[in-house]
């Protein structure tokens, strides 16, 4: 990961997008490229939406959202990681749209 650039996109970037998977959750737990952007989230500030996969374990998803301690969750979706379907899709949006509409004011 070129961490210079990843900062630099980040930075323009309005929001951040956390994949919370099983194998996101695991470069997080050993400081991979996962970790390291989540910590530049967190110092940017960035809002964050999580898109969970709903086939984690309660306590995984505990682990992950404690992970992610210190960033503005603007929105969580549940989906199936295999299978993202026109309702998590229109669950994104509506979050985006409803984000975009707070920021502006």
């Amino acid at each position: 990961m070129d961490i210079s650039r990843t900062f630099e996109k980040m930075a323009e970037s309005g929001v951040f997008v956390v994949l919370g998977t099983a194998s996101y959750l695991q470069e997080i737990r050993k400081h991979g490229d996962c970790y390291h952007q989540v910590m530049m989230a967190k110092a940017l500030r960035k809002p964050a939406i999580l898109i969970l996969d709903q086939r984690l374990l309660p306590s995984e998803c505990e682990e992950l959202r404690q992970g992610l301690n210190g960033l503005e969750v603007i929105g969580t979706v549940l989906v199936d990681s295999e299978h993202l379907e026109d309702r998590a899709l229109n669950e994104l949006k509506e979050i985006m749209e409803t984000w975009k509409k707070r920021s502006s004011v």
